[in-house]
């Protein structure tokens, strides 16, 4: 009897190893910090934080990795303290800042993934960091994406720090409060054998697997809670919103009223929309809206950058 017990729990731990990760993570608004490697903790005092757990155990890995997220109205902000018992054995093959793009990923390094899109057909906007700094950065696999990432590291005798500050608008949006994105943390030590590797979210497979990704929710405008929020808000690969009221509990119905506009504060479209208590629901923008007016064209290009929108809420009395 104790076998099928412990055989159904196993059964129980893969399934649940192989669904998406659901957590939700607040981004708390925060003054941007002085980027020079040294996590202060006044700048972070108030932030998300948390450990890293072991890939694929889950458990604790031998060497702790503690991080803290953090956004202001154009930036994510993000500190990782690495703890590392064999700083002589870290491994850092480049250091210049003319090796950008290369495979920093095979260095000791913190890797940062982020869906602003939320849906599993658009690309994955991808960091790599190394402890001297160097960054590679790609969208859906391609470095042409250069993004303006800034980051600063420095290594200690019993541990490496990274801070590092990512703009929205590289991101191709532009957050309030009601929009969340999903988002995958992960260390690798890669000067030890075998190598280790950490990373936030749950799943199979590697930091990649989307599966692994987490929600968050940046606040810049502060801590209250809009009504409604946005699980995506669309893109040119999927054009489809799909929203909810932000508490289960709440079953009010809430009128939305969204409005684009293109870079010259052009109306390009004004969308009335209702919230099912209970359910998610998706909208899929009108085909007489061309989507090229709505989104950027393409992650890869320096000059795509977000169109503005407003979201208002109204109860639906």
């Amino acid at each position: 009897m104790n076998l099928i017990k412990a055989a159904l729990l196993s059964s129980m731990l893969l399934a649940m190893a192989l669904v998406a990760d659901d957590r939700l993570f607040d981004l708390p608004a925060m003054k941007p910090p002085k980027l020079d490697g040294i996590i202060d903790a006044s700048e972070w005092f108030g932030t998300t934080a948390g450990d890293l757990p072991e890939l694929k155990s889950r458990k604790a890995p031998s060497q702790t990795t503690k991080w803290y997220a953090g956004c202001d109205s154009e930036h994510l902000f993000f500190a990782f303290h690495c703890d590392e018992a064999n700083v002589d054995k870290i491994r850092r093959r480049f250091t210049h800042s003319e090796e950008r793009d290369n495979a920093i990923y095979t260095d000791d390094c913190i890797e940062i993934f982020i869906d602003p899109f939320g849906n599993d057909k658009d690309g994955i906007f991808h960091f790599a960091i190394n402890t001297a700094g160097i960054i590679f950065d790609a969208y859906n696999g391609d470095a042409a994406f250069q993004s303006d990432i800034k980051v600063a590291c420095r290594i200690d005798k019993t541990f490496w720090e990274l801070e590092a500050q990512s703009p929205f608008a590289d991101l191709g949006i532009s957050p309030k409060g009601a929009e969340m994105i999903r988002i995958n943390l992960g260390r690798e030590r890669q000067g030890i054998s075998p190598p280790e590797y950490s990373c936030l979210g749950n799943g199979d497979e590697g930091f990649l697997n989307k599966k692994r990704l987490c929600h968050f929710r940046p606040l810049p405008l502060g801590k209250q809670l809009p009504p409604v929020s946005f699980i995506a808000m669309g893109s040119p690969v999927v054009p489809e919103l799909r929203f909810r009221n932000t508490a289960p509990e709440d079953r009010n119905i809430y009128n939305i009223i969204l409005e684009t506009f293109d870079r010259t504060s052009r109306t390009i479209g004004s969308f009335q929309l209702k919230t099912t208590p209970g359910k998610e629901t998706g909208f899929v923008f009108s085909d007489s809206i061309p989507m090229s007016s709505l989104f950027p064209q393409s992650p890869l290009r320096r000059s795509s950058r977000p169109c503005p929108s407003r979201i208002r809420f109204s109860r639906n009395c």
